[in-house]
């Protein structure tokens, strides 16, 4: 995406009548302030400042002028800056939504913390530019602009010697704007970096504490905050040298100005009201000048802003193409390999089938692929070689809703979101179940009783880390909102690990009794979890299959499978 349509996307979101109506007004009070030197000017004239004085009405129409061109500059202030304000948020709203339509792979290169900065500070910092900057930009030039034009209308050698300095100025600002748009993008990064370090940090602060690393962390985010500071530092070194360099140059322009006018007026070639026109005309030129400095400095953001933005509205989303129609639950893995980077294969050349509403095991040690093989159900990665099918159809030729809506994911993470727990439970595409359902649920999983302990029942609010609910009752509910959408599919990932004995035993009845006639692949390390299954798949440390079978024939033919017993207890 060019910048040039990065710029039309801020401006295609703006409500275009405020934002019109308020750069017209500005143009208009700009163009109307251009005239109050001369009018000031002319009141130093006896005869006119007479005339004035005797004519109330005439006196009122100045004042109503005055008064009406600084009215006119607040109202067009108010109007570009709230439609900015609307822009903002629904470009806010557009970027969101990109981003929760991206796959899993590029989000994952990410931090989370990073993408929330690249929301909130970027997209307002753009916004900004876009619908205040680069309006006051333009007014601050028309102006500028303008000023000239009635210096030249006054005394052209004054004007001259005034703008004499303009393209030492330009050769100045231009090295130091490089190096403060440099300076700028590396801000925008630490301001990333450091919101998703102290994200991260924060939502897995348990294992901080449990770790005794508050001292580690304290030092690892210090360093970063330091170097965001000496970053930021060098940002105010050249602001504060372009500043200083162009005030300086202002006020020199002026002195000298003063001087050829004080000769000229002495000399009687130039009258007293001319002077004070031109001195006015020259101070009201000073603001949009200085501005202009201060401008530039803000413009010198955009590239770094821009690059942030424009790098995730870059990456392909994913397919979003809807389909209701409900597959039946047979899987097909056909000689699949995937690797999560070139230094090895998570998956190896793995092939099995999978009957609609068979209830498979699969086991094996760590990083042998047991979730990988989930993931890639899931539609999380694409980029695998060989063939996956689910109810007969290619998976990559299934968009992503269509492979998600009929496999339902439970993860061995118990992930709490805030909100309710009936928020929780009719989560996405959970939201249509039917009520009678949800008790049923809940009550093959004896959450019930829980429930209506509970201050207000399923309408309890619960924070996304589960304050006041056990690991237990954490996993229940887990499990719960994963079946609670009818899927012909539903893969279970260790989701019987954080039970006790008993609470296990009635958890893997319940899921036999809600899964029956579905196809369920479990990932368990619990032997009254697995023993029961149809067949067992046992994945090797090399993302192979090792075999494939019941639990009565593994326990004879399989030492990889018995070793793993072995392990069990």
């Amino acid at each position: 995406m060019a910048y040039r349509e990065l710029w039309y996307l801020i401006y295609k979101k703006m409500p275009k009548a405020y934002f019109v109506i308020g750069v017209v007004l500005s143009v208009i009070s700009t163009i109307a302030a251009l005239w109050l030197p001369q009018m000031i000017s002319q009141l130093l004239n006896r005869k006119i400042l007479e005339k004035i004085l005797s004519h109330k009405l005439l006196l009122v129409a100045m004042l109503a002028f005055f008064i009406g061109v600084y009215i006119l500059r607040g109202l067009s202030s108010y109007l570009v800056g709230l439609s900015g304000n609307r822009a903002m948020v629904k470009l806010q709203r557009y970027f969101f939504n990109h981003i929760l339509n991206l796959p899993v792979t590029a989000l994952d290169s990410f931090q989370s913390g990073d993408l929330s900065s690249r929301i909130t500070s970027d997209i307002s910092g753009l916004v900004r530019i876009a619908t205040v900057v680069f309006p006051q930009l333009f007014l601050n030039i028309l102006s500028i602009i303008g000023g000239v034009v009635f210096l030249l209308r006054i005394n052209v050698q004054l004007t001259l010697v005034s703008l004499s300095l303009v393209p030492l100025i330009v050769f100045v600002l231009w090295p130091l704007n490089k190096k403060l748009e440099y300076y700028y993008q590396k801000h925008q990064e630490y301001l990333g970096k450091i919101s998703g370090e102290v994200n991260h940090k924060l939502n897995h602060i348990r294992l901080v504490k449990a770790m005794l690393a508050e001292e580690d962390e304290k030092k690892g985010i210090s360093r970063l905050l330091n170097d965001f500071m000496l970053n930021f530092n060098k940002v105010l070194i050249v602001i504060a040298a372009e500043s200083s360099l162009i005030s300086s140059m202002i006020l020199f322009i002026i002195v000298v100005c003063l001087l050829v006018a004080g000769v000229e007026v002495s000399r009687g070639s130039m009258s007293f009201a001319a002077l004070t026109a031109f001195i006015l005309y020259i101070t009201q030129m000073i603001e949009p000048v200085s501005d202009l400095s201060d401008l530039f400095s803000e413009l010198a953001e955009i590239r770094g802003i821009s690059y942030r933005i424009m790098e995730i509205l870059h990456l392909e989303k994913e397919k979003t193409l809807s389909d209701d129609s409900n597959l039946e639950g047979s899987i097909v893995f056909d000689n699949v390999s995937f690797s999560y980077d070139k230094s090895k294969k998570a998956l190896n050349n793995v092939s099995f089938k999978i009957d609609s509403g068979q209830h498979i095991a699969i086991v094996g040690p760590s990083g042998s692929g047991k979730s990988t093989v989930f993931s890639l159900l899931m539609k999380f990665y694409s980029d695998y070689r060989g063939s996956i099918k689910i109810g007969g159809r290619e998976l990559k030729e299934l968009s992503h809703y269509e492979a998600r809506k009929n496999c339902s994911y439970v993860s061995q993470e118990n992930t709490m979101l805030q909100g309710t727990i009936l928020d929780n439970l009719m989560y996405g595409k959970n939201k249509k179940t039917a009520h009678f359902r949800i008790g049923r649920i809940l009550s093959d999983l004896k959450l019930t009783d829980m429930v209506v302990n509970l201050s207000k029942g399923l309408d309890t609010p619960i924070t996304e880390t589960g304050t006041g609910l056990s690991e237990g009752q954490k996993q229940r509910l887990n499990i719960a909102r994963g079946f609670m959408s009818d899927s012909s599919i539903y893969l279970l990932d260790e989701v019987t690990a954080n039970l006790d004995v008993e609470t296990e035993s009635y958890v893997v009845k319940a899921i036999q009794k809600l899964g029956k006639h579905k196809t369920i692949l479990t990932i368990a390390h619990r032997l009254k979890t697995i023993k029961n299954a149809d067949a067992i798949m046992v994945l090797d440390e090399n993302g192979s299959i090792s075999d494939i079978g019941k639990h009565s024939d593994l326990t004879k033919r399989s030492i990889l499978y018995q070793r793993y017993l072995q392990d069990l207890n």
